[in-house]
Order: structure tokens, then C-alpha cells, then sequence
């Protein structure tokens, strides 16, 4: 015999077939608990808020769309490089990214988009992390009339929760009162 160690034993008590209902249970139950595909979203001054959002052809049109929906690890907002678009990015607790796999929010086409946001905050992220922000301008309406920060990521869970990964590369920060980028927590060691 050229490989004992890969050869049954000859004890009676082994059966080849103990438990095939037990292997097909477990392969329907890892079939089942797969994550879905992230998605890509995009933005465009020619979209419009009734569209799927899932390509530039189907683009939604304002920020305000984005902020309708909870986004999971992996997915992707893009918006149209060049234009501008007004109003605050929200991302509230129920929805995030991974270290590994992130939510993205960046640009798409040609140049960088441009997200006006008045006297409000640019992007402010609530109990959240696993994000990829990149390749933008957030502009505020300037430090005497804007108080806010440009982005600001804020976590106060109890129990000392540790939100994970955070980028930001490429990004312009102007006219904001507050602070360019604010990471910060609360509640014990929290952040």
C-alpha cells in the first residue's frame, strides 16, 4: 500500500456513508447564508430619483436619493466627475462596510464631483465605519456662515465598540467652519 495514512480503517465500526444527510444539510445551509453582491449606485445631474441607480444609464439625480437607503460592505456610490451636487451625505448605524470590504463613495467619468453642501456637513457617518471615500470635493458655504465639518465620522456606542477602517484619499475640503475631517467617539472607549 503507497499511502496507509489516506486508506480507511479496517475497523467494521467505519461505514463510508455514515452521515451523506448531514453533508448535504450543511451544504444547503452554506448556500443559504452567502452574502448577496454589493451593488454599484450611481449619481448624475441627468438621472433622476426613479431610477434602479445601479448604472450610469439608470443614475439617480440628487443626494438626497442616496440618503434613502442603508448601503452593506462592498457597495458603491459614484458620482458624475465634473458636476455638482447639493446637500449633506448621511450614513446612519444601519448599514456599513468591512476592512475588507468597504462602502465606496467616489467619482466616476471625467474629474472630480463636486458635493455642495450649504451650511450643513459635507459627509457625516453616525455609528458607522468600513468606509472608502475618495477622488471628491466637499465644499461648505464658508467657515462664517458654515459651522460644520466637511466629513465627520461619530461613534457613541455603549459597551466600547471599535468601528473598523476608515479612507480618505484624494479628497478637497473647503469652507467649513468646523473641521476638514473629524473622526471621534464617546461612551468609554468607544470609537
Amino acid at each position: 500500500m503507497l499511502f496507509p495514512a489516506l486508506s480507511p480503517p479496517r475497523d467494521r465500526r467505519w461505514r463510508r456513508s455514515a452521515r451523506p444527510a448531514t453533508s448535504a444539510a450543511l451544504f444547503f445551509l452554506l448556500c443559504a447564508v452567502t452574502p448577496l453582491e454589493a451593488a454599484d449606485y450611481y449619481v448624475s445631474g441627468s438621472g433622476d430619483d426613479n431610477n434602479s441607480g445601479t448604472s450610469s444609464n439608470t443614475a439617480w439625480k440628487t443626494i438626497a436619493k442616496v440618503n434613502s437607503r442603508n448601503y452593506a460592505a462592498g457597495d458603491r456610490i459614484f458620482f458624475a466627475g465634473g458636476e455638482t451636487f447639493t446637500g449633506n451625505l448621511y450614513f446612519g448605524p444601519a448599514g456599513a462596510g468591512t476592512a475588507l470590504s468597504p462602502v465606496s463613495v467616489t467619482s466616476f467619468g471625467s474629474g472630480r464631483a463636486t458635493l455642495n453642501a450649504g451650511n450643513g456637513f459635507g459627509i457625516y457617518a453616525y455609528d458607522n465605519g468600513g468606509f472608502s471615500i475618495w477622488n471628491l470635493n466637499l465644499v461648505g458655504s464658508g467657515a462664517a456662515t458654515n459651522t460644520h465639518d466637511g466629513i465627520s465620522f461619530y461613534n457613541d456606542l455603549p459597551g466600547d465598540v471599535k468601528k473598523a477602517y476608515l479612507r480618505i484619499d484624494q479628497v478637497d475640503v473647503s469652507g467649513f467652519g468646523g473641521y476638514g475631517c473629524l473622526i471621534g467617539g464617546a461612551n468609554g472607549a468607544s470609537g
